[in-house]
């Protein structure tokens, strides 16, 4: 129990054990509701319930994701939160039903492009499994920039659809001194916000892989394009391959790759 004083705050840690739970999965998406209950007295006077799931994940260098221990390869899609001719301002129904149809067509990833997207589509890719990269708009460390992104790691880091952190989108600082100095602080408030899920930005692919900031996230986001701008879709593997050979302890993601 905890007493607070009017017009005052106050912080209550609790602990549990909870045995054998059902785990969330992309083919079996479970979850679990946690209600809390404000009383005075005998009277309740604020209720929340918040839903969460109970699962596993880690990135290995060599092999890849793996969700409760088992390997998964992401096929995923970035999206925008728009609908066609029906713009942004839609019915839940719609919401869940472009995600429906993409799991239909075998999709399990799902990319926040590129800012928080609408609570109701958070909850469907917890309902649906979803592997899920939330991004911030933001990338600046000005009050305004930390802000966005304190407001979307504390909004969703209950949803265990959500496995990647990224603070940034082929942001034009990315290869200068400034940019380092940027993506480092938002970093860092990221894992002290949420130290169970790894950071990541997008590159875009012409970034060179030598550059100091790609080795900052947790997991190395590319966006490789070869193929739209270049002309040689074979290059995106030769890309890698290097890449892997020079730095063959670095995890490497595919934030975005155009459709061959």
């Amino acid at each position: 129990s905890i007493e607070i004083p009017a017009r005052e705050k106050a912080t209550l840690h609790q602990q549990g054990e909870v045995t054998n739970p059902a785990l969330w999965d992309i083919d079996s998406p479970n979850l679990y509701t946690l209600e809390t209950v404000v009383t005075v007295g005998e009277e309740v006077v604020e209720r929340q319930s918040n839903r969460f799931g109970f699962r596993t994940i880690r990135f290995d260098k060599d092999e890849g994701f793996f969700l409760n221990d088992r390997s998964v390869k992401i096929q995923g899609v970035c999206c925008h939160q728009d609908y066609g001719l029906t713009g942004k301002a839609v019915p839940k129904r719609i919401q869940r039903y472009r995600l429906e149809l993409l799991k239909e067509m075998g999709a399990n990833g799902y990319r926040c492009s590129h800012y928080p997207q609408h609570d109701y589509t958070m909850q469907c890719l917890d309902e649906l499994g979803f592997l899920t990269m939330c991004e911030t708009r933001w990338y600046e460390s000005t009050p305004e920039g930390m802000a966005q992104l304190e407001m979307l790691i504390k909004r969703d880091r209950n949803h265990p659809s959500v496995i990647l952190w990224s603070v940034g989108n082929e942001e034009p600082t990315h290869m200068t001194s400034v940019g380092f100095r940027i993506a480092r602080t938002m970093m860092a408030a990221a894992r002290k916000l949420d130290a169970t899920r790894p950071t990541t930005m997008a590159h875009i692919f012409m970034l060179d892989a030598n550059d100091p900031l790609v080795f900052l996230p947790d997991i190395r986001s590319y966006n490789l394009y070869y193929g739209w701008y270049v002309g040689e879709w074979d290059q995106n593997d030769a890309w890698f391959d290097e890449f892997h050979k020079n730095h063959p302890d670095a995890v490497i993601g595919l934030s975005e790759y155009g459709a061959d």
